[in-house]
This record gives structure tokens, C-alpha cells and sequence, in this order.
């Protein structure tokens, strides 16, 4: 087995654009686990995911 392997060569813009957009995805990702744990702390639907997971 091998393996190939490549490296990018970006210039100043392109590495500020990736990690303007790196984070934003965690941003997104953050927001929606506040969310999901928001809905936690709700009895009625914990009860819902609770009986759907068993």
C-alpha cells in the first residue's frame, strides 16, 4: 500500500478565505448543539427521545 500525499500552496488570501470558512462551520456546528441541549431541558420532549431511543 502507498500513499499520496499533496500539500496546497496558498497564498495570504486564500488561507485567510479557509479560515474565515473553517470558522464559520464551527460556529454553525456550536449554535446547533446549543440548540439540541436547549431542547434538553424541556420535559416533554425529553420524554419523546428518551422512549424513541429504547
Amino acid at each position: 500500500m502507498y500513499a499520496i500525499k499533496r500539500e496546497l500552496k496558498l497564498n495570504n488570501k486564500e488561507k485567510s478565505f479557509l479560515a474565515g470558512y473553517a470558522g464559520f462551520s464551527r460556529f454553525v456546528y456550536n449554535h446547533g448543539l446549543s440548540l439540541l441541549k436547549a431542547t434538553w431541558d424541556i420535559p416533554k420532549i425529553s420524554i419523546l427521545v428518551v422512549t424513541q431511543n429504547a
